[in-house]
């Protein structure tokens, strides 16, 4: 069952459809370059986004993450496929 929230006079919010701000971090020589990217965004504009911030070529990239609420002891979890950022993003 699908649930969409709408405030009195706005559009209905359907989390499927609307796009959101992800914030993010790239690290690197023990620092840390924040910044944001778009819900929408594809995997090749993903590894093209953080490339530019690490300077290397966007084929040199494997993308791994870790969300705030994961334990210290739990592994990165993998995005190399569009259905593994979509999990992401989810």
């Amino acid at each position: 069952m699908k649930t969409v929230t709408q405030l009195k006079g706005s559009k209905p919010y359907d989390p499927e459809t609307c796009s959101f701000m992800i914030q993010c971090a790239v690290h690197r020589d023990g620092t840390n370059s924040p910044f944001t990217i778009l819900s929408e965004i594809s995997l090749c504009n993903l590894h093209t986004t953080i490339a530019e911030k690490l300077k290397l070529f966007p084929d040199c990239i494997i993308l791994w993450y870790w969300l705030d609420s994961d334990k210290q002891k739990d592994g990165a979890t993998s995005i190399q496929t569009s259905d593994e950022l979509d999990l992401f993003k989810a």
